[in-house]
Formats: C-alpha cells, sequence, structure tokens
C-alpha cells in the first residue's frame, strides 16, 4: 500500500511573533521620525519662504510712500500706514517693528509657526533669515571674534509669568525676554547657565565672543555716541546711578530713558553719579538697525566665561581687593581666549579711550587673585562711571547671587 502524505501545518511561534512585532515597531518609529523630519522642514522653509516675501513687499512699501509700514495687520485695510502680510499657513505668526531712529529707518521681522520655539526665524532689515525664538534680536558676526550671524535676548531675561525679577531662585522658572517685569535677578552663573539652554534648542548663556561681537557692533554706530560720531563723545551706558536703587523694566525702543528719571540732553549730575543724567539711556542700536536693551548698566550680565589664575589687572595688585581701572591704565594684559581689550575691537583710537570721558566701562579686577571667578558683563544700576559695553567684573565665584546679577540668553 502506498503511504499517504500528511499535511502538515506550520505557525509562527510565539518568539517569532514577539520578534516581528518589535521590527513592526522599530520600522514605524523610523518612518514617524521621518515624517516628522520632513513636516518640520516644510515648516522652516515655509517661515524663510514667508520672510523673504515680507521682506519684498517692505522694500515696495518704502520705496511707494518712502518709510515703512507702522503695521503689518491683515484685520485692516492696507494704507499709507498699513501692509497686510500673510504667511504661508493660518498658524504663521509675525513679530514686527521699525527702528525710526535709525538712519535710514530699518525694520526687523520675525516668523513663526504657532507659539513653537524652535520653530522661529527673523529677519533684520532683509538679511538672511535665521532660527531665532520670538522676542530675540539679530546680530551681525565678526570675523574679530570669530562668530557668524547669532541671536540674543533684546531684553534682559526676566522669569516668565512674574514681573518680579528679585524672586528666591526656583529651578521652575523659565527666562524669557521682554519689555515688562524687572531683570531675573538673585541668580548664580552656574544656574543662568543651566536655565539658559531650557529655552530652546541650541540656546544657551551668551559667550564671551557674543558679548564682544555686540559691543564691537554697538561702539560702531554713530548714533550710539553723544556726539553723533564713533569715539565722539560718550557712549550711552544706560541705569547706572542707583535712581532708582534697582534693575527697572524695560519700554517700547523710543523711550530709551523710561524708569531712569533723566532724559536727553540732561546736564544735570543724577544722586550717586559721576556722569550726566544723557548718559542714561538704556538703547543702543546694532549696525543691522535691530535695538538691543540695557546692555550697559541696568544689572550686571553673567557671560559664560571662567578664570582662576592669570587675571588682567595691574602688577602691583595685592590683597584680596577688587581694583576698578581704566582699560587704558592696566599693567598686566594676560592673553585671553577672547580679546576683552579695546583696542581688540580694532576700532581707530580705541585703546586710550576710557569709562569717565567716553563711558565704554572699566575692567574690575585683581591680577593676584588665583580663586575661580565668574564673568559679569556690563555694570549695574549703582555702578556709575564702571559701566559701559565693555565693562567686566572678574571678581565673584560662580555661585555668587545678588540683586544686581542678571544674564541674557543667545542663540
Amino acid at each position: 500500500m502506498n503511504a499517504r502524505k500528511k499535511n502538515k501545518t506550520s505557525g509562527f511561534t510565539i518568539v517569532e511573533l514577539v520578534i516581528s512585532m518589535v521590527v513592526i515597531g522599530i520600522l514605524a518609529t523610523i518612518m514617524f521620525i521621518s515624517y516628522g523630519g520632513i513636516i518640520k522642514k516644510v515648516a522652516v522653509e515655509n517661515l524663510k519662504s514667508d520672510l523673504l516675501s515680507a521682506t519684498s513687499k517692505l522694500a515696495k512699501f518704502k520705496a511707494t510712500y518712502g518709510v515703512y509700514p507702522v503695521t503689518i495687520s491683515c484685520s485692516v485695510p492696507d494704507s499709507k500706514t498699513n501692509l497686510c502680510i500673510k504667511g504661508t499657513t493660518s498658524d504663521t505668526i509675525f513679530a514686527y517693528n521699525v527702528n525710526t531712529t535709525a538712519s535710514p529707518d530699518t525694520f526687523g521681522l520675525s516668523a513663526s509657526k504657532g507659539n513653537d520655539v524652535d520653530l522661529s526665524y527673523r529677519t533684520a532689515n532683509g538679511s538672511e533669515p535665521i532660527a531665532c525664538p520670538a522676542g530675540y534680536i539679530v546680530v551681525p558676526g565678526s570675523k574679530t571674534y570669530g562668530t557668524s550671524d547669532f541671536c540674543v535676548m533684546k531684553y534682559e531675561a526676566k522669569i516668565k509669568g512674574n514681573d518680579n525679577g528679585a524672586t528666591t531662585y526656583d529651578s521652575s522658572f523659565i527666562p524669557e525676554t521682554r519689555a515688562s517685569g524687572t531683570p531675573w535677578v538673585y541668580i548664580d552663573q552656574i544656574a543662568a547657565r543651566d536655565e539658559s539652554k531650557t529655552v530652546c534648542t541650541g540656546c544657551h548663556l551668551i559667550s564671551e565672543a557674543e558679548w564682544m561681537t555686540i559691543a564691537q557692533n554697538l561702539l560702531n554706530v554713530s548714533s550710539n555716541w553723544s556726539g553723533g560720531t564713533v569715539g565722539v563723545g560718550y557712549i550711552y551706558s544706560g541705569h547706572n546711578d542707583t535712581d532708582p536703587e534697582n534693575g527697572i523694566a524695560a519700554s517700547n525702543d523710543d523711550d530709551g530713558y523710561f524708569g531712569t528719571n533723566d532724559f536727553a540732553g540732561d546736564n544735570g549730575v543724577p544722586p550717586e553719579s559721576t556722569l550726566i543724567g544723557d548718559t542714561q539711556k538704556r538703547t543702543l542700536t546694532l549696525t543691522n538697525g535691530e535695538v538691543i536693551w540695557d546692555f550697559s548698566g541696568n544689572v550686571n550680565e553673567w557671560s559664560d566665561a571662567t578664570i582662576a589664575g592669570g587675571k588682567p589687572g595691574n602688577t602691583d595688585d595685592s590683597g584680596a581687593s577688587v581694583y576698578w581701572r581704566n582699560f587704558s591704565s592696566l599693567t598686566s594684559k594676560p592673553v585671553l581666549p577672547v580679546n576683552i581689550y579695546p583696542e581688540g575691537t580694532g576700532i581707530e583710537g580705541a585703546s586710550s579711550w576710557t569709562s569717565e570721558s567716553m563711558g565704554i566701562g572699566k575692567l574690575g579686577s585683581n591680577s593676584n587673585d588665583t580663586e575661580l571667578r565668574g564673568f559679569r558683563r556690563g555694570g549695574d544700576f549703582d555702578d556709575s562711571g564702571i559701566d559701559g559695553v565693555l565693562s567686566l567684573r572678574i571678581d565673584s565665584s560662580p555661585d555668587g547671587i545678588g540683586n544686581n546679577n542678571g544674564f541674557r540668553v543667545a542663540r
């Protein structure tokens, strides 16, 4: 008799099923990530395209009317003061400003996808759009300090949702740049560095190279000097006379003396000051027309730099005191990772500038000190004659706090 063959039915084992499910899960994850990346890339390209298109429209508007529009609202008809600008998608949010104090006037324009801080781009007067969280300004890069274009907070960091910056530190606080509220103080360099990273992808505490890039740029703008020419008169040095004796809120760009109890043309000498009231203008303008607040004065700002031995100062420094000196009078100028000295800016005559007469700021240091110190920049509300865009204090440990220590985030 012929033997009959029996059909055998085989199936997946439990192990094989588990492996299959894992593989499917991995593939699905890869596809999801890939799809998400494509979506983000499209959003970025749309934002850049929107900014370039808007720049073209703004240029045509100015060619027609001689000025940029005051607003870009689409809820009112176009006119000699308004120009409707829409994004590619309905969730595109624009933030627009005009600097009429610059000559000629300039504009800044940001475009973001909803409230996503990682999907926000900005152009300054038609520059190539770069990734910038809302409320940040564009800073042109510097070959001198090895920086490309970057973004920085327009205002000193504030605590999100809290107008009182002099609040006991809480790690749940989030840094934010806005005009309202007093600067976030009572924060040490270590916490400032950590908090800066929480704002957005790539955000960080401002570096020394970035600080000096901004300072070099500001020093090269004629309107920042009282004499209307670079190096003539003094560069404005912000709130520095203890009137009031704390960091203060900011305002509109056309109100640069806001909160100082001083005004343009004020030749009086405020209390606790060695400088006339006119010096206390809190706004300075970059070469691209962007306006930055309190880069000098109001509160000191931590940069990311630290130093132990080899501090600049004078060869006869002794003890543990901090010595305040003009950069031009230093006898010990060690080479640092970033050149902090006025002559390093490459501006003609900068090596002889002083703080008392030109408002650039002083160095507070002790070349005899070997303790680890953090860099604090700009000066504060009671540092008349010391404040300035180049002002540098190297006298506090990285964990030092006070009502005059704040910070600023860059990206």
